[in-house]
């Protein structure tokens, strides 16, 4: 029952790690609105009198760009940390909460931390995280 355990963690952690990805070049695409936001801010084009100043849209573009990759890149690095921990069945809070967060995330992040906390929650997994904590595994 181990064995098997310990394949679908494996299993479990290459799709974490093929999750990050994926979540770290999408979280990426802001780099637009960043790069935006820059010329706004920097190098502005002459405003209107009535209007709002340039700069001020350029720091806003530039702002939300920043914190839309910022926690696009941690939840990548999530993921990638609970696919490491997975790999090496430890730290099986980190993967739950890891599982958790990935399924606010829909369709895929819903399957992956659906099947994750799933699995999670089995005594023969829990028996091997415990078993790696105490260094017997």
């Amino acid at each position: 029952m181990q064995n098997q355990a310990l394949d679908h963690l494996r299993t479990l952690s290459v799709l974490h790690f093929v999750y990050a990805g994926m979540t770290a070049i999408f979280a990426t695409i802001p780099i637009v609105h960043v790069i935006v936001g820059a010329f706004f801010l920097f190098s502005p084009p002459p405003s209107a009198a009535d209007g709002p100043p340039p700069e001020l849209f350029g720091g806003i573009f530039l702002g939300v760009g920043l914190l839309v990759m910022g926690l696009g890149w941690t939840k990548a690095i999530l993921m990638a940390c609970a696919g490491l921990c997975l790999r090496r069945a430890r730290r099986r809070t980190l993967c739950l909460v890891a599982a958790g967060v990935a399924c606010m995330f829909m369709p895929l992040g819903s399957l992956l931390g659906a099947f994750t906390i799933m699995h999670l929650l089995k005594d023969p997994v829990r028996e091997l995280f415990e078993e790696v904590a105490r260094g017997q595994g």
